[in-house]
């Protein structure tokens, strides 16, 4: 139970009554903020960068457009919602307005009520005492006070319930101990595992960013580490859920697990592009993403039917294993390239976090112009305009083309010194 919730102290006093909560302040601050850093920013941030390094790539915007749109609508869907927010609480009933739905519920109807963590959300959810009637609810949105905690006084709190029933079903679990004490005892000791799990994963998350291909371990851990996590999920005997879902009763989930990793997996490969075509692995991560989520599916089959969470575990899947398929195509490939030797028409370096090194070279594979590529600092400082490098097309793994920008192996002789244009 939310612990800003409900004291015995407090009565319940109709008289206090009607009263109104809207989104705090706090949250629509927050709100816009994430509209203005994810909406907005970093989108923004991504495409310039992919304009940069993809010149002549024009196929890869394509994709880019749609995602950001997709993106913006998510959004502002989200900035409506928290300014849209209002809880009405009346003597006899409590009243919600929302963007896309309101509701009513008499008080003396409440059979049950409770405060649900959701990700990092809390989601107030009110059950009627009608039979195989669905409960209510909505983001809580407002912040909690005496007289909004003192409204819910005399009604059960759903959460206590809930955590009797599965103190009890982890007490009657004879895989847990042989004792119920062992069995709490265990299952306190799975759960702090998972929090542990979860900073491991921002640790990779921070690992595989800062040392990004051609170092490989970080990679590997990241496709390996969603598996991993469906893996303890199935492990835990229930205790450990790999997203929340409301009624479950697993307080730890192994989100980032999917989510982090996936990040590591995508980002690269939109920004940097290193296929030919990026449709060709289009397929291939389309199997990858259906055998996974269909492990999702039968290792948490109560989780799988929480339409609230189907969205973005499919989402997560099928980015995970379009992302999967094009590293591992990259990391497995050990054939020899072919090589197009290209001269240095011109070279400049930016600066700031996202500070890296370019050549601008002639047309060639599917560009159609002189383009822009980003290279490695060691490849950068040891050329000058008018030197030689080559583009390597590598066969892939899989068979699935994908380029890189290195010296030749040919022997082709590149000049130490330079002059350096600054953008």
């Amino acid at each position: 139970m939310n612990d800003s919730f409900v004291s015995n102290e407090q009565k319940f006093n109709p008289a206090a009554y009607p009263t109104t909560y809207t989104a705090s302040r706090g949250n629509k601050i927050a709100a816009v903020l994430v509209v203005i850093i994810f909406g907005v920013g970093l989108p923004a941030f991504i495409f310039l960068i992919t304009m940069n390094e993809t010149a002549g790539h024009t196929k890869i915007l394509l994709p880019l457009l749609f995602i950001f749109g997709i993106a913006e609508l998510v959004f502002m869907v989200l900035v409506l919602t928290t300014f849209r927010f209002k809880i009405v609480l009346h003597p006899d009933r409590i009243e919600y307005q929302g963007l896309l739905k309101n509701w009513t519920v008499q008080r003396n109807e409440i059979s049950s009520w409770r405060i649900a963590k959701v990700q990092s959300s809390s989601i107030l959810e009110i059950n009627s005492g009608e039979t195989g009637t669905e409960p209510v609810q909505c983001t809580l949105q407002c912040k909690p006070d005496a007289q909004l905690n003192a409204w819910f006084v005399g009604l059960s709190d759903a959460d206590l319930i809930q955590q009797k029933l599965i103190d009890q079903q982890i007490a009657q679990n004879l895989d847990l101990g042989a004792t119920p004490e062992e069995r709490l005892r265990s299952a306190k000791r799975i759960k702090r595992i998972a929090v542990a799990l979860n900073v491991i994963t921002v640790i990779m998350l921070y690992w595989a960013l800062s040392h990004p291909y051609p170092n490989q371990l970080p990679l590997w851990i990241c496709i390996a580490m969603p598996w991993f996590a469906v893996f303890v999920c199935w492990q835990s005997k229930g205790l450990i859920s790999l997203f929340t879902v409301r009624k479950d009763g697993a307080s730890v989930n192994l989100f980032a697990m999917l989510m982090m990793p996936t990040f590591v997996l995508v980002l690269p490969t939109v920004v940097n592009s290193p296929l030919l075509e990026w449709t060709a692995a289009v397929v291939p991560g389309l199997v990858a993403s259906a055998a996974f989520l269909m492990l999702i599916a039968v290792t948490t089959q109560r989780s799988s039917t929480s339409l609230a969470m189907l969205a973005p575990i499919i989402l997560v899947g099928v980015l995970y294993g379009y992302g999967a398929v094009v590293v591992a195509n990259q990391l497995l490939d050990n054939s020899a390239p072919n090589e197009q030797p290209l001269r240095i028409l011109d070279r400049y370096e930016t600066h700031g976090k996202a500070a890296a090194g370019y050549f601008t070279v002639p047309a060639w594979g599917n560009n159609k112009v002189d383009n822009d590529v980003k290279v490695d600092w060691d490849l950068y400082h040891s050329a000058i305009v008018g030197g030689i490098v080559c583009a390597q097309i590598h066969p892939g793994a899989f068979h699935i083309k994908w380029s890189s920008i290195n010296t030749c192996s040919r022997g082709v002789s590149v000049p130490h010194h330079s002059e350096t244009k600054t953008r």
